[in-house]
């Protein structure tokens, strides 16, 4: 009973900031919580995120360079989409997927912003670790120069 009342305890006082990604599932609404806005993930002829609102406001994205995988493998875990937190209630994601060979990428889609391009990208050579603030989010990645030598930048956004 202890040992269950501890991770009950644990469970509750967990971080209400701890990023967790949408399935990025083709097709499903997904509710961009207290924003009035909607997402979702459609593959017809190339991979786009659509987002709209009741009042018929919509904003299209083309993702189409994205793949998204599972697992612990190749920072796979790390892929899907994220509420992005801002201020009175802006609807925003974050979409993290593979691109390319073995690069991962971090694009905003902020419909208040722009309605067709990403506000925000930053690509890894090979991974990304996006982390949420209690307003927007900063992202590690990491980058090889011209001549091959590694580097670990990182990035806030809004700045």
């Amino acid at each position: 009973m202890r040992r269950f009342l501890f991770s009950l305890f644990f469970v509750v006082l967990m971080p209400s900031s701890v990023a967790v990604a949408a399935e990025p599932v083709t097709g499903q609404d997904q509710t961009l919580a207290e924003t009035g806005w909607q997402w979702m993930l459609t593959d017809t002829d190339t991979l786009r995120v659509q987002m709209s609102n009741a009042l018929r406001d919509n904003a299209t994205y083309d993702i189409s360079e994205c793949m998204f995988c599972s697992g612990e493998e190749d920072n796979c875990q790390e892929d899907g989409v994220y509420p992005v937190n801002l201020p009175e209630n802006e609807p925003a994601i974050a979409v993290v997927c593979h691109t390319g060979a073995h690069s991962q990428r971090v694009q905003v889609l902020a419909p208040m912003r722009d309605r067709k391009q990403p506000v925000f990208t930053a690509t890894g050579t090979y991974w990304v670790d996006y982390q949420p603030l209690d307003r927007g989010f900063n992202v590690t990645f990491d980058k090889r120069g011209s001549d091959g030598t590694p580097s670990i930048n990182t990035a806030t956004w809004p700045e």
